[in-house]
């Protein structure tokens, strides 16, 4: 991405360190919400197709519940979905400056098949509700025979949409989402960073299809927890929900629930396995512990509440759910921190090249001044110790300056014309360093030569 590079500015080791933050805060936003939108659609489009073949309204409705839940504010997709989207792509574009892939680039084209599932999704919501309608206003009576042929095409044209939407959806969030954890896994090896350059080293991927499948069961065992949080929470004032919903709803995200996180030990060990040696640490080991114990918390409550036909720990398994997602993305961070040290050193690096010639530029630079030098370039024209030239001999002079060295360098800064028998003595624009190298300079000599 040419345009990105151009607009990347060298960053300081401290700066790469709160992008690493920044890029860690990121994820815990997008990633959840990235979860949560593949694995309602997929329970929302199954339910949908159930209801369509069996004529079975629970499941319609709970269907368009679901989908209700999380498309209920379009401006979310903003601060939950595309704005965390770009910052991810940026700090990527910083923290990869130099280095020989694209990653930005693969995430900018993850993003456009994002926004394209929104799109979709939206369309869906939007059919679904309008089947409704048309519904009830197909079995009113009418006489106007045209209203009722307007009201049947009507109808026909949504249930294309209502059945095409919803797929469409789902098959872009997917495309979206194995390219985004296809662009992580390698962003956290820097062993493929040569080799991948174009978008097919992600998509014939071995470590982006298991990485996938991953974050598969993840959107089901967050959606699942989600749900059921949403449906069985303590004080939940939905009185309304017919009976046969609520049923449906519980028995649905316990046993999606029980199934995803018994998978997830295998696959969080798969998902290790293919971390490269160089990119392991004590952290990430410590860390996959902790996960797996969560894993298996998480585990138990399902298969107890399924067991027992309760639901009393949904907010138990919310909040540990919550600690499982927090501790995965910590996890792949370490790996990808890890991976990229090479590349952080050859950034701080050049972060200090930036800066020298920043400096050059503004006449900042810091060089060791010579006093020496500078008199006998600028001032041993006009000015001698011993005797008269243009100017004042320095032994008369220098007297007055004696303990007074601020005086003498103010005064090299900026002359102004102090005995009637010399001339005015011009500016040499000396920059405040080199004005008391040379003040230094002529002062020490006066006093060990010519001082009584």
């Amino acid at each position: 991405m040419d345009f990105l590079d151009k607009l990347v500015l060298p960053q300081s080791t401290h700066h790469m360190v709160l992008l690493k933050y920044l890029l860690v805060l990121t994820y815990l936003i997008l990633i959840p919400y990235f979860s949560i939108l593949i694995g309602s659609n997929i329970i929302s489009l199954f339910f949908s197709k159930r209801a369509s073949k069996l004529n079975d309204t629970t499941a319609f409705q709970f269907a368009k519940d679901i989908l209700d839940l999380i498309t209920f504010n379009k401006s979310i997709v903003f601060g939950l979905g595309i704005v965390p989207f770009l910052s991810v792509m940026f700090c990527y574009a910083q923290l990869l400056h130099l280095s020989p892939i694209s990653l930005s680039g693969y995430i900018l084209i993850s993003l456009i098949f994002f926004i394209s599932a929104l799109f979709f999704l939206y369309s869906y919501k939007n059919s679904f509700h309008m089947k409704d309608i048309l519904r009830v206003a197909s079995s009113a009576k009418s006489s106007d025979d045209k209203l009722t042929d307007d009201i049947i095409n009507l109808s026909n044209r949504t249930n294309i949409a209502y059945k095409k939407f919803g797929t469409y959806s789902l098959m872009l969030l997917l495309t979206s989402a194995y390219l985004f954890v296809g662009a992580l896994k390698l962003a956290a090896d820097s062993t493929r960073w040569e080799s991948v350059t174009s978008i097919l080293g992600i998509i014939f991927s071995v470590n982006t299809f298991v990485y996938f499948i991953f974050f598969l069961v993840i959107s089901l065992l967050v959606t699942s927890a989600g749900i059921l949080f949403y449906y069985f929470r303590p004080n939940n004032d939905m009185t309304g929900l017919d009976d046969k919903v609520k049923e449906l709803s519980q028995k649905t995200s316990l046993n999606i629930g029980l199934i995803s996180s018994i998978l997830m030990p295998f696959l969080l060990l798969l998902t290790t396995v293919i971390i490269p040696s160089k990119s392991l640490t004590n952290e990430i080991f410590i860390i996959l512990i902790v996960i797996m114990f969560v894993t298996i918390l998480i585990a138990n409550m399902f298969y107890f509440m399924l067991k027992k036909g309760h639901t009393k720990h949904s907010t138990s398994i919310l909040f540990l759910t919550v600690i499982f997602m927090v501790a995965v993305i910590v996890k792949d961070q370490y790996a990808f921190d890890t991976a990229s040290q090479l590349q952080f050193n050859k950034l701080a690096k050049n972060y200090d090249v930036y800066q020298i010639k920043l400096k050059e530029e503004m006449g900042l630079t810091v060089t060791t001044v010579n006093g020496p030098d500078i008199y006998n370039g600028r001032c041993i024209a006009c000015h001698q110790f011993d005797k008269k030239v243009v100017g004042p001999p320095y032994k008369d002079v220098l007297v007055k300056y004696e303990g007074k060295m601020d005086m003498l360098v103010k005064f090299l800064l900026n002359p102004v014309k102090v005995d009637p028998n010399y001339p005015a003595m011009p500016n040499q624009g000396l920059k405040p360093n080199e004005a008391e190298a040379v003040a230094d300079y002529i002062m020490k000599t006066y006093e060990e030569q010519y001082k009584k």
